[in-house]
């Protein structure tokens, strides 16, 4: 994720690559089906970058490090189970923090609790996909 002596996280908390590979494709799934449905209502859509709204989703370093170090928050002795955001925008904070906390060593689903305007006409269909992803 990054160099040890720079980083909060033990390395026993870094997630194998692949986990971080599958995390970043369905991340790009989300940007690709806002980009197909939306790009004709905002110019910045038309490239993956959203040129000047960039999104977690284009930084695959902070990406997954935020996803390690979600799933390896405790609270008195427990992993984290909730996450509360501000903003939603594309989602893909959110999708990184459901997928580090459900099944973080429980049964138990992760939840996110967002406070967003939704003042984007793809902000409904982002909360459909993602609770498909994680209901």
């Amino acid at each position: 994720t990054t160099p040890k002596e720079v980083c909060c996280l033990e390395c026993k908390d870094v997630s194998p690559d692949r986990e971080h590979d599958l995390l970043m494709a369905t991340m790009e799934g989300l940007t690709h089906h806002i980009m197909e449905k939306h790009k004709h209502e905002h110019s910045w859509l038309k490239t993956r970058t959203w040129n000047g709204n960039s999104h977690i989703g284009n930084r695959p370093e902070q990406a997954t490090y935020y996803y390690d170090w979600a799933r390896s928050l405790t609270f008195e002795g427990q992993k984290a189970k909730h996450v509360c955001e501000i903003g939603m925008n594309g989602g893909h904070s959110a999708i990184i923090f459901l997928a580090a906390l459900t099944g973080n060593n429980s049964t138990e689903n992760g939840k996110v609790t967002m406070f967003d305007f939704c003042s984007f006409k793809y902000s409904n269909m982002v909360l459909k996909y993602i609770n498909t992803l994680y209901p």
